[in-house]
C-alpha cells in the first residue's frame, strides 16, 4: 500500500538524486555547445525548470534525517 504522505520508495528518491546530478552534466553540456555557436532553443532553461521541479519533490517528500 502506497503512504500517502511519502508516495516515493527509497529508489525513487536515489533516482531523483542523480537526476539532479544529469541535469547538472547536461546544463554544462548546453552551456559548450552554445559556446561553440550550437544553439539549443530553450534547452537551458528546460533544464533549469526540471531540475527546480526535482528539488521541489525532494524537499516536499524527503523523509527527515
Amino acid at each position: 500500500m502506497t503512504d500517502l504522505l511519502n508516495p516515493f520508495t527509497d529508489q525513487q528518491f536515489k533516482d531523483l538524486e542523480q537526476a539532479l546530478v544529469s541535469a547538472d552534466e547536461i546544463e554544462a553540456a548546453i552551456k559548450k555547445a552554445s559556446r561553440a555557436g550550437i544553439e539549443r532553443d530553450g534547452q537551458l532553461e528546460e533544464v533549469r525548470e526540471s531540475r527546480k521541479k526535482i528539488r521541489k519533490i525532494l524537499d516536499t517528500y524527503s523523509k527527515p534525517v
